[in-house]
């Protein structure tokens, strides 16, 4: 017997683009159909300030959702959007001003702070209760009475164009957790591929020991319990600005060459803060790496990738220092799993077995906390069942 769609709309605000996905919950298999989607960046403003096109985000926004609607029932709609950044509202809900980019060099030389999903990343949350942390907020004199109560994924919150909205993990990483496929176990390590590659394990409480403060791991709120204990790493960041530079040729095209290149790789450590936002990102990695300029861009691609995936195995390899834990698989999610190459390099540089899940994880993870709260889904294990449906496993 034929299921009935049950249509939700996934809304994705990430740093390099927004878009909104359509996913049918009742489909015998996974597919987020991507119904619209609009690149954009961090905006120069008069004042010198880097700021975000807020005004150009939520017109995208309500485009998509508009064609969402135009193509057929919608049963719920989720958001997610990228953590460290905010907006500050008068009292009447309005944003007083264009919220400013996490780029923007205004807190250099301030003292900087890590991030229950997106409340976890202020690191203004009590690790324990997972609620506001009344002696941080004494801290940094900020009145408790200004930050909105905390709330779990799943809650139904209002309404647009008659239907309804749910929390889901407003974190997109959370998202992208919730979105990988089958059980992540005891000895998995999840890679959340794309322009920061975060790299962690679902763990059931904060970590917050000496080791874990020592290695720089975070304790993030997961977005239906417990805990994402990771890491960020520098990732294809690099490569966006290598190609903004080339005149944009496409990835494919980048790592086609890059594939072919023999011999012994140069690496850098994308966590190197020459990398944070240089005038001339090729040359930094030709300098930090030692390729001059006989080296071809082809060698410069190889290198970024590389150094990518050794510094996310060294996460791994920091992973089970802290916890003890041995790592048996990587489970990889996000747009840069569609990368053959690079799911490869992350296996070679781990030395473990690769799954590779969802290049759409984050917007699946939406969807699924929707299908959860709309009663489509049980619990979690039946829909990462549901996602691990057409995952790759490649064996180093």
């Amino acid at each position: 017997m034929t299921r009935a769609p049950v249509r939700v709309l996934a809304v994705d605000l990430g740093t390099t683009s927004v878009r909104e996905v359509a996913v049918d919950l009742a489909a015998p298999e996974p597919a987020a159909r991507v119904l619209h989607r609009w690149r954009h960046q961090p905006v120069r403003h008069q004042d010198g300030s880097l700021r975000w096109d807020w005004h150009g985000i939520l017109r995208e926004v309500e485009q998509g959702l508009e064609l969402g609607l135009a193509a057929g029932p919608v049963a719920s709609i989720g958001v997610d959007g990228w953590g460290v950044d905010y907006g500050l509202l008068d009292g009447r809900g309005a944003l007083l001003s264009p919220p400013y980019c996490y780029r923007d060099e205004r807190t250099e030389g301030w003292r900087t702070t890590a991030e229950r999903s997106n409340a976890s990343t202020t690191a203004l949350l009590d690790a324990q209760t997972g609620d506001w942390s009344a002696e941080l907020l004494e801290a940094v004199g900020l009145d408790p009475a200004l930050l909105p109560p905390i709330v779990s994924a799943g809650l139904a919150v209002g309404s647009w164009r008659g239907v309804g909205v749910h929390t889901v993990g407003s974190h997109d990483t959370a998202s992208a957790f919730v979105g990988v496929p089958g059980a992540p176990g005891p000895g998995s390590v999840v890679v959340s591929s794309g322009t920061w590659v975060l790299v962690g394990a679902e763990r059931p409480t904060a970590d917050t020991s000496q080791k874990a403060r020592d290695a720089n791991f975070s304790n993030e709120a997961g977005a239906l319990g417990g805990v994402r204990f990771l890491k960020n790493v520098t990732g294809f960041w690099l490569l966006e600005q290598c190609r903004a530079a080339w005149g944009n040729p496409t990835v494919e095209e980048l790592v086609a060459a890059a594939a072919g290149v023999r011999g012994p790789v140069r690496t850098v450590d994308p966590a190197d803060a020459r990398f944070l936002a240089p005038a001339d990102m090729e040359a930094e990695i030709r300098a930090a790496a030692g390729l001059g300029t006989a080296a071809s861009r082809a060698e410069v691609v190889r290198c970024i990738l590389e150094s990518i995936a050794s510094a996310t195995a060294r996460v791994a390899d920091e992973l089970v220092a802290v916890t003890g834990a041995q790592v048996d698989e990587l489970l990889v999610v996000g747009g840069a799993a569609r990368i053959r190459l690079m799911n490869e390099l992350y296996g070679r540089h781990a030395g473990v077995p690769v799954t590779v899940g969802s290049p759409e994880a984050t917007a699946l993870g939406n969807a699924v906390v929707q299908g959860l709260a709309l009663g489509q889904f049980e619990r979690l294990g039946d829909a990462r069942r549901w996602l691990a449906i057409g995952a790759e496993r490649l064996v180093m």
